[in-house]
């Protein structure tokens, strides 16, 4: 008997070890706040005089998963943008920023990787009314990521499009990405075909024909998108307009090295400018499909 017990108390220490181990290199002990019930901000963050336009709000919450390393590079990137542009910039992770007042501070707004429940009713109706009169909004990667379910406008007017899930037995893959609008303010300075790492999210509704303009998509033969394949026409990037103001959504940037990219670098600031609308006519370009109609990618 006393063998037993000792032979089961050294299993229980053993999985006890395997599941911390296993725990921790899967990241999960970064993600601790996954656990806990959404964190609700009503306190104003207070706003110094330096914050006039143009200005560039990056707002980066999350109480789903949590891009730690990508949200600091893209953050950067922004710094980097806004002082070339001569903007001013302000990084936060409290919601209470999403009122009317403070949001007439800034051309454009980025959720950076912002994931879960992160807003309440108030601050989404302000968010949303920001949007809808005219103000600019980038979404980034995780921001697209099905997290923000408690806000069907969101997801169908913002992203238009629902997330279907991304590989999980390899999580960060090389892939091809394709440019299919190399006319675009934002994408000019791309090539054709642009190899990337990345991890690549596929949905289960197409954002095509749903009044946006793809600027990109996958290759779905250059990576192993296990279920998360959307078959030859696999949008990766769009842009769109939500009443009058301008969207940009980039499914990439779940690492920290997508936006160490001077490429995709480049991209994010072009957004940022496209966005704030008076930088580049209103007026959409036609949309480059041959590779859709037949062509090899």
């Amino acid at each position: 008997m006393g063998n037993f017990v000792k032979f089961v108390s050294i299993l229980l220490v053993s999985l006890l070890g395997a599941g911390i181990i296993l725990f921790m290199r899967t990241g999960l002990h970064k993600q601790l706040h996954m656990f806990s019930p959404p964190n609700m901000d009503v306190e104003r963050p207070i706003l110094g005089d330096e914050i006039t336009l143009p200005a560039v709000l990056v707002f980066s919450k999350t109480s789903g998963w949590r891009h730690h390393e990508a949200i600091t590079a893209a953050a950067d990137v922004f710094r980097t943008a806004a002082n070339k542009n001569e903007w001013a910039i302000y990084i936060t992770e409290n919601g209470a920023i999403f009122n009317e007042e403070d949001l007439e501070r800034f051309s454009v707004v980025v959720w950076n990787n912002a994931t879960g429940q992160v807003l309440t009713q108030l601050q989404k109706d302000a968010l949303r009314a920001y949007i809808e009169e005219g103000g600019g909004f980038m979404a980034l990667h995780a921001a697209g990521d099905g997290s923000h379910d408690d806000w069907p406008w969101f997801v169908e007017n913002v992203i238009r499009a629902d997330y279907l899930g991304a590989p999980q037995e390899q999580q960060v893959q090389s892939a091809k990405v394709i440019v299919t609008n190399r006319l675009h303010p934002i994408t000019n300075h791309l090539p054709k075909r642009w190899p990337r790492k990345d991890e690549w999210f596929g949905f289960s509704t197409n954002p095509r024909g749903k009044g946006v303009t793809i600027l990109a998509r996958l290759n779905e033969m250059s990576y192993n998108p296990e279920e998360s394949a959307m078959g030859k026409d696999h949008p990766i990037m769009w842009v769109h307009q939500v009443g009058e103001g301008r969207v940009f959504y980039s499914a990439m940037g779940h690492t920290a090295t997508a936006y160490q990219d001077p490429d995709y670098a480049a991209v994010m600031e072009k957004a940022m400018l496209w966005t704030k609308r008076t930088t580049w006519p209103p007026v959409e370009l036609e949309e480059d499909i041959n590779d859709i109609n037949g062509h090899a990618d």
